[in-house]
This record gives structure tokens, sequence and C-alpha cells, in this order.
């Protein structure tokens, strides 16, 4: 079975956003164990 989940962020701070988006798909996923993943991000975007 294929499931997809969505995260989605406005934090202007990379780790916020991240750990955001990240607790967004966890609680989607609901247990399941992701096998990918797909980051976009803006090009104005601080990466750490």
């Amino acid at each position: 079975m294929f499931k997809a989940v969505v995260g989605h962020s406005n934090d202007p701070d990379s780790l916020s956003a991240v750990e955001e988006v990240i607790q967004q798909c966890v609680s989607f996923l609901t247990g399941d164990i992701p096998k990918a993943g797909i980051l976009f991000a803006a090009i104005d975007f601080e990466q750490g």
C-alpha cells in the first residue's frame, strides 16, 4: 500500500520548521515507517 503525507511550516527558523514538519508527518503516519521523503524549501530559506 502506498501512503503519502504532507507536512508544512511557515516558520522562518529552519530548526523549528523541520521539527514542526516532522511532528505533522509522524502524527499522520500513525506508526507506519516512512520509506522516502522529499523536502521543498524556498531559495531564501536558511538551511542551518
